[in-house]
């Protein structure tokens, strides 16, 4: 009963900022067919086939920024799942 879920033929479109816990995760399934991004939010989240990025900001407007590096296989099943706690 939490979080958003997406089954490959759906995906989300909003006008309005999604609010997040100051904990939560991502985990995908991809088929990779080329390098590049998978998943952009502006700059504050950017998932790629090389890593995520990632600036997150507290209600203080203070912020952290992180970068993880990961390979993914191409023309391949990748599992991706990232845990983020601000």
């Amino acid at each position: 009963m939490r979080g958003l879920y997406f089954d490959g033929s759906t995906y989300l479109l909003s006008s309005i900022s999604i609010l997040l816990s100051h904990s939560f995760s991502i985990g995908l399934w991809l088929y990779v067919t080329a390098s590049g991004d998978i998943l952009e939010k502006q700059t504050r989240l950017i998932l790629s086939s090389s890593g995520v990025t990632a600036i997150m900001e507290d209600p203080t407007q203070a912020t952290a920024s992180r970068a993880l590096s990961s390979g993914t296989t191409l023309s391949d099943w990748n599992y991706l799942s990232v845990t983020f706690a601000y």
